[in-house]
């Protein structure tokens, strides 16, 4: 019996090793996913932002799917700094944020 071969092993069905395992079958590499769960994002207990327009290399015009397994765009970001007993905050808008591809979107792991 020959043993099966894999050109890369992806340990982990969340976003980024699903993201690998399409880069890799785009290229026609065999890859294994291993994941621990029932299916992919059965682990994960809470949404996120992806930011940056890495997703729209990934999926392009993913926007226009209904089913894509975003919530919304993000229209802007604020950072905060904490201490005890004070806070920071700057806050940036831009129009690039409002036009696709879109610079952050918000997922819910398990859906997405």
């Amino acid at each position: 019996m020959e043993a099966e071969r894999f050109g890369c092993i992806i340990v982990g069905g969340g976003i980024a090793g699903l993201s690998a395992a399409m880069v890799l079958a785009r290229h026609e590499v065999p890859f294994l996913l291993i994941e621990r769960g029932a299916y992919s994002g059965a682990k994960n207990v809470s949404g996120g932002v992806l930011w940056g327009t890495d997703l729209a290399r990934l999926v392009p015009e993913y926007w226009n799917d209904p089913n894509a397994g975003f919530e919304r765009f993000i229209n802007h970001r604020r950072l905060t700094f904490l201490d005890e007993q004070s806070a920071f905050s700057i806050d940036f808008k831009s129009s690039h944020y409002d036009t696709p591809p879109y610079m952050g979107v918000t997922v819910l792991r398990a859906i997405f």
